[in-house]
């Protein structure tokens, strides 16, 4: 007789629109592997069949291969590419107005002698169509674990860094509104801080699971990117 085991299943983004559902669980036989399951999932929601090769797999919020084994109660979140910590540093996902003079004036310290900041905001046109508003969605357990990865990869880059912060803003944002904030502090011009921030808002484009659904005048449509993750036990 085969044992069959149960994983928690939970959708991001383009899947959960498709599905109609952020989480369910379903069971698989004992050994069964990512890519059995997500085929699984797939198999038995038929309108997922169109993204089957862009979605990627994450177990217990870690980036794996697709022969990594599943076991019983594990957590597998299926989503498209994302669209686009050490003492004292700050990470977050924030529902509410980021307030960035705030942010600023908590990084701002006797040492500091630089400070570079990335601010992202919504702007009305994307590829050429105008854009009325959008939503920012995350994996929000993940999306943290993995600011704080961007954050100490740039710390280990750049160590004469004295502060990081990386903020990101989800929810329903407006033109104009910010949604994202990148900040690193120094002693100096030179030791790293811009370096630092421009790595990590391209790191935070590859690896942190936020996705963004535009909002045009007649319709709606997620941006889904084009990079893959490596496995983490790669």
């Amino acid at each position: 007789m085969i044992e069959m085991i149960t994983i928690h299943i939970r959708a991001f983004s383009l899947a959960r629109q498709v599905l109609d559902t952020g989480e369910f669980d379903i069971q698989i036989p004992e050994g069964s592997t990512v890519a059995f399951a997500k085929h699984k999932i797939i198999d038995e929601n038929p309108s997922l069949e169109p993204y089957k090769d862009i979605l990627i797999a994450v177990v217990n919020r870690k980036y794996v291969a697709q022969d990594t084994q599943m076991n019983d109660g594990d957590e597998l979140a299926i989503f498209p590419p994302v669209s686009g910590g050490h003492g004292g540093d700050i990470v977050a996902i924030a529902r509410d107005p980021i307030d960035v003079q705030e942010v600023i004036s908590t990084m701002k310290g006797s040492q500091v002698g630089a400070l570079v900041s990335f601010i992202g905001t919504v702007r009305e046109f994307s590829k050429g169509r105008k854009v009325s508003g959008l939503e920012y969605h995350a994996y929000d357990e993940m999306a943290c674990e993995r600011l704080m990865q961007v954050v100490k990869e740039a710390r280990n880059r750049w160590p004469k860094v004295i502060q990081l912060a990386a903020i990101q803003r989800i929810g329903e944002l407006t033109i104009r509104d910010i949604s994202i904030v990148i900040v690193a502090t120094a002693s100096h011009r030179d030791d790293g801080a811009f370096e630092a921030v421009r790595y990590m808002i391209d790191r935070i484009k590859e690896i942190v699971p936020v996705w963004k659904k535009e909002h045009y005048n007649d319709e709606s449509g997620w941006v889904v990117g084009d990079h893959v993750p490596i496995p983490d036990n790669t």
